[in-house]
């Protein structure tokens, strides 16, 4: 970690909000928008800032002719938080040198990032296929730790530091992820966990706060694994209403001095071997239940993230310690998006159905 000023360390003090702070702080925009939904939205991704985690938003009963979600939340979440972000509309052909390309700024620009021309003696990489997906995102242990710097003849990349002026966004939003080829979501998983990119040489730090927001309009068509190393799901229902940015605050609801502030007070929440031991008794539950996959149910990433999340909502509630409400509170969101149905389930039953029956049976 780079040194930090004297004042620099006082705003990174923990902050423990009141009880009733965050809602206080949202009424102020959120009579102003009129819609609950946002309001879950960006609760939901003040839970993946302050848990470093990533959000993915479910737009497929919305169909696939709305074109504008993607672009509004990019508008409303850099406004309600603070941040620089950047918005990409996904496709078949989107690669990961188009998201560095809009990322980072601070690339000399005579680099360029069109596609390479094709040399015979250096083929293209291809990487299309689900297998290496399945070994490389299971977990980052498994990720490759081969550099330039360990091949013999190659130069360690070359690092570039933000010149005054310019930023590296700390939000992506990724319209329509799911069209975005598998060894794409591969690459992109790596780098957020390597928390770099590097591109052509030239290598720059991702920002502290930086997080991604991923949009899916069929959410079936995700890999399993790619969707487990998301903190959050949540689902949209309805379309976003035409929002009037003139009316709302020019100055986000926390900033982003008391994220990191939030980010501080998290480490200091506890959870009791009582509270702990309800939360893996509900991911125990998941694997062993009749109707869900065992290969594809709450593996160790999802009790991690329920864990860290638990906390995140009790200091969002002005609370100290987490309580099984708590669990309660965000598990459906944390856990509904790394459920896979047996094939011989009927298919009128929705994973959430099944975990809304496991929280019911189980003894608190």
């Amino acid at each position: 970690m780079s040194h930090r000023s004297g004042s620099m360390g006082r705003e990174r003090k923990p902050f423990f909000p009141e009880k009733s702070e965050m809602s206080k702080r949202w009424r102020v925009i959120g009579e102003k928008i009129g819609l609950r939904t946002v309001e879950e939205i960006y609760l939901s991704f003040m839970h993946c800032i302050i848990c470093k985690g990533h959000l993915l938003i479910d737009c497929s009963n919305l169909g696939e002719e709305d074109a504008t979600t993607g672009q509004l939340l990019s508008q409303l979440l850099s406004l309600l938080v603070g941040m620089k972000s950047i918005y990409l509309n996904c496709s078949k052909m989107t690669t990961l040198d188009e998201i560095k390309e809009k990322l980072n700024p601070n690339l000399p620009p005579s680099l360029g990032l069109s596609p390479p021309k094709e040399h015979p003696e250096l083929p293209r990489r291809v990487k299309s296929t689900v297998a290496p997906l399945h070994r490389k995102i299971e977990g980052a242990a498994s990720f490759s730790t081969t550099s330039s710097t360990n091949l013999p003849g190659i130069s360690p990349p070359t690092r570039v530091q933000p010149s005054k002026g310019t930023q590296i966004s700390q939000m992506v939003i990724l319209d329509g992820i799911e069209e975005m080829p598998f060894g794409v979501q591969e690459d992109l998983l790596e780098m957020l966990q390597q928390q770099t990119l590097v591109i052509h040489g030239f290598q720059s730090n991702l920002p502290e706060l930086f997080t991604m927001v991923a949009i899916s309009r069929s959410s079936a068509d995700l890999h399993y694994h790619f969707c487990d190393n998301f903190l959050l799901r949540i689902e949209l229902s309805k379309r976003l209403p035409v929002i009037n940015f003139d009316l709302l605050p020019t100055s986000p609801i926390f900033s982003p001095k008391e994220i990191l502030a939030l980010r501080s007070a998290l480490t200091m929440i506890t959870t009791s071997e009582a509270v702990g031991f309800y939360q893996r008794s509900l991911i125990v539950a998941m694997r062993h239940h009749a109707m869900i996959s065992i290969q594809h149910s709450a593996s160790p990433l999802a009790n991690e993230h329920l864990s860290i999340l638990s906390r995140s909502v009790a200091l969002c509630g002005g609370q100290t310690f987490v309580t099984p409400s708590h669990v309660q509170f965000i598990a459906v969101a944390a856990l509904t998006h790394r459920v896979r149905l047996r094939e011989e389930v009927s298919s009128e039953i929705q994973p959430l159905e099944v975990l809304h029956s496991i929280l019911g049976s189980l003894p608190v």
